[in-house]
């Protein structure tokens, strides 16, 4: 994951800061999806609450944080911001909700993960496992793929609406 997350990291920052995206709000919000994106490893700390069947608080963190993201979007439509603003407050959204679901597994398990890449068992790992997330990869692709093209087409208020029915779903 922690690979993955570097290579995401490098190709966003390289796409920032090329000659593609034309505004600069795009620009900035990429690069905070870029830091957002290498925080996405931080994700297997949802492996304690499967293994523990403790969610009580991981679902109080992600009900408070679709809360505020509620607030936050509703704000941003009121202030007339652009689509860059929301964009903005879906990154954020994302990265405080992967460090919340690592500040509570920390809590329960009372220690970090490590994963050293010194290992010896790592290399056979990622050379068995590769396939798993490449279709991980696919999978948040094809799940949000949707919002980049909408906010290159369509207004603020439909990228908020659509982002907010696509977290229902």
């Amino acid at each position: 994951r922690r690979l993955l997350a570097m290579v995401l990291l490098v190709a966003a920052i390289g796409v920032a800061a090329s000659g593609y995206l034309v505004h600069g709000t795009h620009r900035v919000v990429l690069l905070a999806a870029a830091f957002g994106l290498y925080l996405l490893h931080l994700h297997g700390y949802q492996v304690v609450y499967q293994v523990r069947q403790a969610y009580g608080q991981a679902i109080a963190f992600g009900l408070g944080g679709q809360l505020g993201y509620l607030v936050a979007c509703t704000a941003a439509l009121k202030l007339h911001a652009g689509g860059g603003v929301i964009a903005l407050v879906v990154v954020v959204r994302e990265i405080v909700q992967v460090m919340c679901i690592r500040w509570v597994a920390v809590r329960m398990l009372g220690y970090r993960l490590r994963a050293p890449w010194r290992r010896p068992g790592i290399w056979p790992l990622l050379k068995a496992g590769w396939m798993i997330g490449v279709a991980g990869v696919c999978y948040q692709l094809a799940t949000y793929a949707g919002g980049f093209f909408l906010w290159g087409m369509a207004s603020p208020e439909a990228m908020a609406s659509f982002s907010a029915a696509q977290r229902l779903l």
